[in-house]
Formats: C-alpha cells, structure tokens, sequence
C-alpha cells in the first residue's frame, strides 16, 4: 500500500500540518498517510525505526513554515542544525534512500536556500517545492497537490481519483454557492417578516412614503418632459 510520509516541526507548523494531514487522509485515506511516530518500541534506537518506517514511504512530504529553519532550543541554537535534531534525521534518511521528497512551503514561507541548511540536507533545497497558501487559496493549492502527489505514487486508478478530486472540488463551490443563495433567501424572508410586523401607524407611514414618493417620480417625470417640450420649441 503506498504510504505518504509527513515531516514537520510542531513549533514550526502544527495547525498548517494538521489541515494538510486531513486532506490527504480524505483523499488518499488516513491508512495512507504516516505523520507522527507516536511510539517508539522499548530497546530500539529511534534512527533505525526512522529508517524502517521511511522503507515503507513511497513519498515524504517535508511541512516547511516561517519558522522551520530558525526554531531553537532552550540554549538559544538553531534545533535543525543539531545532529540529533528529529526533523533534520527524518529529512537526511529519507535523501540517503533517495525517496521522493517534497518540500511544501505553508504560512507563505519560502524554499530555504542550500547555503542556509546544515550540508547533509542541502539536497532538499534541490527539490522541486510546492507552496500551499493560507485561506481563500489553502483548498485549491491542497487539491493541486493531491493530484501530484497520486501521479507520483502512481496509483493504476489514477484517472479515476483525478475525476473524484475534480468532482469533490466542484461540490464544494456548489455548496459556496447555495450558501451565498441561501443567505440571500433568508435576508429577503426577514424583510417580509419585518414587513409582516409593522404595526398599523408604521403600515400606513410606509404607504405614505410610497405614495409620495411614486408623487414625486411623476412631477420629476412632468418637468422633464416640459423642459424638452420648452426647448424644442425655442
């Protein structure tokens, strides 16, 4: 079963992750999508279950936000250019299998140049990265990603989840535009209502306003026509 495999730093971009993670659990299934290893196994050195679990990676999607390349730790050095830095490992093991690794730029963070990461992980400034924009753009950028992302993994019903990610985007703006309708309805219905609840003094104040009003068009109406009558003669 393909596996997608999400590194992220949780200082960095927890809530940008999290959205990403539901998409892709929608649209390829949560079976699918590896993002944290929640527990690590009594008397195993966490790279070599880091390796195992990369050896089951068909793809590595690397979350990178604002602050991925300057979070700390508590002495105030860069986290990333620690050696026993998670992050920095999951990016280094999954270049060493030359695994397919894209680095998806969220909070409109840019591509970190190569001069600016430790050396075993400069290749990922070689990497072909994807940004994923905050709202309005986040749900149009993840549905373009998704495609790529099914193309790369190479999925035999490729076609058909192209058509079914087409097909979810389009319920989706329909759905936008009901709502939009639907508010309409509802701002036409509390004026009826309001309309309905005028009391009999606010009724006939009302129909009063009209009537002047529906007056003056008509006057507005008569000394127009008079100018023009006026001036044709002259």
């Amino acid at each position: 079963m393909p596996t997608i495999f999400i590194s992220y730093r949780r200082a960095d971009s927890l809530e940008s992750t999290g959205r990403v993670y539901d998409r892709l659990a929608e649209a390829f299934g949560a079976e699918c999508v590896f993002r944290d290893i929640d527990s690590i196994p009594l008397g195993i050195p966490f790279p070599e279950l880091l390796r195992q679990t990369l050896s089951r990676a068909n793809v590595v999607l690397v979350i990178i936000g604002p602050s991925w390349l300057s979070v700390t730790n508590p002495h105030g050095q860069r986290r990333l250019f620690e050696l026993a830095d998670l992050v920095r490992m999951e990016v280094e093991c999954a270049l060493q299998q030359d695994l397919p690794v894209i680095p998806v730029m969220v909070g409109n963070a840019p591509l970190p140049k190569e001069e600016c990461l430790p050396e075993s992980i400069r290749g990922l400034a070689q990497r072909n990265g994807f940004a994923v924009r905050p709202d309005p753009d986040f749900h149009r950028d993840m549905d373009r990603l998704c495609l790529k992302v099914q193309e790369l993994l190479g999925f035999p019903d490729a076609p058909l989840r192209k058509a079914e990610l087409l097909e979810q985007l389009l319920a989706k703006h329909q759905a936008e535009l009901e709502r939009i309708n639907g508010s309409e309805q509802f701002r036409w219905h509390m004026t009826q209502e309001k309309l309905r609840k005028l009391t009999p003094a606010q009724e006939q104040e009302r129909a009063a306003s009209s009537f002047r009003d529906h007056i003056f068009a008509i006057i507005g109406i008569s000394l127009f026509a008079c100018v023009a009558l006026f001036g044709r003669g002259c």
